[in-house]
């Protein structure tokens, strides 16, 4: 089998060691802070970085790469398993950052953060 990785803003970690792996920015309202922590963590992975839509993006490095599976974390995000499912991605269940019971409100980081922010800082 010969994999590549979708990273999205909540799989910033290579998920699968040694295989190629892409993010795809999207125009779908991030402020400013949010755009640069994310490029500032993708700079220090090896990933190929994009811009525009995620399914075709996707697609065609997975082709590219001929690969035979994509493969992505769960997140609680509806928009983000949505497109994992379009892709028919194989959805892994990646080491949560804290043990917490959902469901979240994922509209803003900063309510996401009230209800973790105890058990994070623990670590």
């Amino acid at each position: 089998m010969k994999p590549v990785v979708w990273m999205h803003e909540d799989c910033l970690r290579p998920i699968v060691p040694g295989a190629p792996a892409i993010f795809v920015f999207e125009s779908n309202g991030h402020s400013l802070k949010r755009l640069v922590f994310l490029y500032e963590c993708l700079l220090e992975l090896d990933v190929e970085i994009e811009k525009g839509e995620i399914v075709p993006l996707v697609r065609s490095f997975a082709a590219r790469h001929g690969a035979d599976k994509i493969v992505t974390a769960f997140t609680e995000c509806p928009r983000l398993m949505g497109y994992a499912k379009t892709l028919g991605a194989e959805v892994v269940n990646d080491d949560p950052f804290v043990a917490a019971a959902g469901p979240f409100d994922l509209k803003r980081f900063s309510r996401y953060w009230q209800r973790i922010e105890r058990q994070a800082l623990k670590l």
